[in-house]
């Protein structure tokens, strides 16, 4: 009966020989404890590539605008202006200038082309101060963070009147210009005046003479009217004795032949001390 002992065997299959089921249970758990540790290997080694692996940088999306052209500090009669680019889509790029001296702030902006470049000149010149300047991109409502501060002096070079401009080295021509006039105008009222003084001298030294020359004149008829006189007394006294009258009246004009003749001489003197 032995042959149907191994025929039953054979038909029942390899499968179900109790050494060969318990070998390959042993194998299938052998499996599936090296399927566990070779699933957390590979779980391990994918964790440490991906830690390793170097990956490109992704723009950040919150990224200020670039800051690339840059007028610097200027004057009061140069223009601000400056440029750029932004790594993001964007509509707008802002400028904010802060005056350091009152604290006010001044919003600009400026549109973003389609290759990302941006660039601002303000129309027209900015007030002597000092200034802090930032810039931020615009893509619709949001806006990126502020950029670093950059500083800005704008330097007094010119002065304002009303909407009217001069440059300090205009007005240090103009006032060049008005005092070599005012010096010039003085110069000139100091010629007048002196030769309006020469003239009057002249003119008074003339009427100096014309005065001197009519005294001289005047004493000279006055003299030779006493002596007239005088001459015809002689005449009476040779005829004969005077009377009390005409001795007295002899008197007198000789008297006033000696103050005629001393007064013009005083009057020569006085004219020529004047003179």
């Amino acid at each position: 009966h032995w042959h149907k002992h191994f025929k039953e065997k054979y038909d029942a299959g390899a499968m179900n020989d109790p050494i060969i089921r318990a070998r390959l249970e042993e194998l299938r758990a052998k499996q599936q404890e090296y399927k566990k540790v070779l699933a957390i290997l590979l779980m391990i080694g994918l964790a440490l590539g991906l830690a390793f692996m170097p990956t490109a940088k992704a723009a950040d999306p919150a990224e200020p605008p670039i800051v690339t052209t840059f007028s610097g500090n200027i004057s009061n009669t140069e223009l601000f202006y400056l440029g750029g680019s932004v790594r993001l889509p964007a509509d707008r790029v802002a400028i904010y200038l802060q005056d350091r001296n009152t604290g006010a702030t001044l919003k600009l902006s400026t549109a973003v082309d389609d290759k990302g470049n941006w660039f601002y000149s303000h129309r027209t010149f900015l007030s002597p101060s000092d200034y802090l300047l930032w810039v931020q991109s615009e893509n619709g409502d949001v806006a990126s963070p502020p950029s670093a501060q950059k500083s800005l002096h704008v330097e007094r070079a010119a002065i304002q009147f009303g909407a009217s401009r001069i440059s300090l080295e205009a007005l240090y021509l103009m006032l060049v210009v008005l005092f070599i006039l005012l010096d010039l105008t003085a110069l000139c009222v100091i010629i007048y005046f002196v030769r309006k003084g020469h003239r009057y001298r002249r003119m008074r030294e003339l009427a100096i003479l014309e005065a001197e020359h009519s005294l001289r004149t005047g004493f000279a008829l006055l003299k030779k009217d006493i002596e007239a006189e005088l001459e015809l007394l002689q005449g009476l006294k040779l005829e004969g004795e005077l009377k009390a009258k005409e001795k007295e009246r002899e008197s007198k004009l000789l008297k006033d032949l000696d103050i005629v003749a001393r007064r013009v001489g005083k009057e020569l003197l006085d004219i020529e001390a004047a003179h």
